[in-house]
């Protein structure tokens, strides 16, 4: 896991030890952008950003979607959440983000990702969109 903030680290950390999960060897990591620098090429099948892009401008987006496709590998996916809008794109307090789904499948289409928001997810009581990215086409 990553995130900005060394609090939710610490929570993530109290979360291990109370479940037990100490013995999959989980690594937790302080990062400051998502350029995702520190991790290995063509490595990981599945990564999930839940909530984050809800609380990010269009341009950290931007970044992650530039760089996590030489993460994944070759049938792995990316998905995120985020805060959709019909209407006119806008932030509250520049700490909510509403997004348009297409805006989020063209920036990816933009990095030679393969996005389809994926419309089940929607049917639960959670509040939030999500999108799922691949750098190969992604099955219907």
């Amino acid at each position: 896991g990553i995130d900005i903030s060394p609090d939710i680290l610490i929570a993530a950390k109290k979360t291990l030890t109370e479940r037990g999960l100490q013995a999959k060897l989980p690594h937790l990591t302080l990062t400051g952008d998502l350029r995702l620098e520190f991790l290995p090429d063509d490595h990981f099948d599945v990564i999930h950003a839940h909530s984050v892009f809800s609380h990010s401008p269009l341009s950290v987006i931007d970044e992650c979607l530039a760089h996590v496709g030489r993460v994944l590998t070759e049938t792995g996916f990316f998905d995120f959440t985020f805060d959709r809008t019909e209407g006119t794109e806008h932030q509250v307090l520049r700490e909510d983000f509403y997004y348009r789904t297409d805006t989020l499948l063209t920036l990816a289409a933009q990095h030679n990702l393969h996005a389809r928001f994926m419309e089940d997810w929607e049917k639960r009581p959670h509040g939030q969109s999500k999108i799922r990215v691949s750098r190969s086409p992604l099955p219907s």
